[in-house]
């Protein structure tokens, strides 16, 4: 496989890639000292110097445990191969698929793609405590209902109601942890009416009920 090197922080990760310029990286949205979008701007600068503007495109995974709002689309814009992702929404194997897709896209086109994704997921991640629909989806991305559904699926892996389902339920596990509420007021929160039914996805997603969850939590 390939070689993997980590750094501690956004300073750390800067030094290593002025050693050496990646086929991947994954880097956080916030890391503790910088902005994420920093480290992927300085990384492209980099590699345009080293290997000229007709470089491939060095695919990015970038993780958020807050969310991606429309200014992050923005900032993200110029560089196609640039995906966003909600952190832990993924297993681990279904990350790994993700990764291993990723570098296998040599062909610039095929990361044009990310563009209406990117558009998907901030609209997610700024939506999912309210009803959503796929035609709703779709405007903010700018493409069909239909082929929003097939890109999502093809980029990420995940069908879009999968994606909100679990990115519910991230959140839902992170205020069962953090707060006292109850489980009928935190399954309000996050986008679920009825508690029964957010007891069933919740068990089904996690392996638990709630309030098991949070107990052991």
């Amino acid at each position: 496989g390939l070689p993997v090197r980590t750094a501690a922080d956004g300073t750390a990760a800067l030094a290593l890639l002025a050693e050496d310029v990646p086929c991947l990286l994954v880097v956080p949205r916030e890391p503790a000292d910088m902005d994420g979008f920093d480290i992927v701007e300085r990384m492209y600068e980099i590699a345009s110097q080293e290997r000229g503007p007709e470089q491939p495109v060095i695919p990015v995974l970038m993780l958020s445990g807050r969310g991606f709002t429309h200014d992050d689309v923005r900032r993200a814009e110029p560089h196609p191969g640039l995906m966003l992702l909600g952190r832990d929404i993924l297993t681990e194997e279904e990350t790994a698929g993700l990764l291993t897709r990723m570098t296998r896209r040599g062909d610039p086109g095929a990361h044009r793609a990310h563009a209406p994704v990117r558009h998907a997921l901030a609209y997610i991640e700024q939506h999912y405590r309210h009803p959503l629909s796929r035609r709703q989806m779709a405007r903010a991305a700018g493409v069909s209902e239909n082929h929003l559904g097939r890109l999502f699926h093809r980029e990420i892996g995940l069908t879009l109601w999968d994606y909100l389902t679990r990115l519910r339920i991230q959140r839902a596990k992170e205020r069962l942890r953090q707060s006292d509420d109850s489980v009928q007021t935190i399954a309000r929160a996050v986008g679920f009416h009825d508690r029964a039914y957010f007891s069933r996805v919740f068990r089904k997603v996690t392996g638990v009920a709630p309030h098991v969850y949070r107990e052991a939590s």
